[in-house]
């Protein structure tokens, strides 16, 4: 008997610094303009990653944030959320 697997729900986790922008809408914009190619010369990266559809968003958020502090981010002077992927929406959860 075969167990079929829980769906993928596919996210991206985006940080930057306070020095670069103002507010969650700034980063946003500047993350948008990236992931579809434009250069955006400031101070943030995005962490795309999946995990299964039935993890809580507390979870999923954590995920994200180990993503982000583990490539060398941290919590202080930084702004950041999670996004459901663009090829999936686009919306910030």
């Amino acid at each position: 008997m075969s167990t079929a697997s829980p769906a993928l729900a596919h996210f991206v986790f985006v940080i930057g610094s306070t020095d670069d922008f103002e507010s969650a809408n700034d980063l946003h914009i500047a993350a948008e303009a990236r992931a579809i190619g434009n250069t955006v010369d400031l101070n943030f990266s995005r962490h795309p990653f999946s995990v299964p559809s039935t993890l809580d968003e507390d979870t999923i958020i954590l995920i994200g944030r180990g993503l982000a502090f583990s490539n060398g981010w941290c919590e202080d002077d930084t702004i950041s959320f999670l996004m459901v992927d663009p090829a999936a929406g686009g919306r910030i959860v």
